[in-house]
């Protein structure tokens, strides 16, 4: 089976990460573990005064970087586990780098942790879960972290 886990480096991703060691057997399965950068989404980019685009770009820089180190650790974690994994960081919007990726690479199953939020903020920022949810091609499994 080929699964595609969206990842951030946040508790639901974590919860979504430990659910494959417990609930897969790894024989055969195929991970992609993703993550997307996004470009100026941050509470901290929105309250902070604006960077000159060089500091933008250095800050996407070290964004992209981190990134790439967490779904690299995360990769082995689960081949460590007995699963075939690789990684793939992107930049862009979270909701259509999911989709995007999935319509390329095809898997079976997207995994994605959701985050806590409550329906103004939902209504507000909008579910990266939900989006996918609604318009991927393949089934999905959001794992909530109760």
């Amino acid at each position: 089976m080929r699964l595609l886990l969206a990842v951030d480096d946040s508790p639901e991703s974590e919860v979504a990460i430990r659910s494959l060691r417990d609930d897969l057997i790894p024989n055969n399965n195929e991970v992609l573990v993703l993550h997307a950068v996004e470009n100026g989404k941050s509470a901290e980019d929105n309250n902070a005064p604006r960077l000159d685009s060089r500091a933008r770009e250095a800050k996407q820089r070290d964004a992209v970087i981190k990134a790439a180190e967490f779904v690299r650790k995360t990769a082995a974690r689960l081949a460590s586990w007995g699963f075939r994994a690789e990684s793939a960081v992107e930049e862009g919007d979270a909701r259509m780098v999911i989709l995007d990726r999935a319509k390329t690479w095809r898997p079976d199953l997207i995994v994605m942790g959701s985050h806590s939020r409550d329906s103004i903020e939902r209504a507000l920022m909008g579910s990266v879960s939900n989006s996918v949810m609604r318009d991927a091609e393949c089934s999905l499994l959001i794992i909530k972290n109760l």
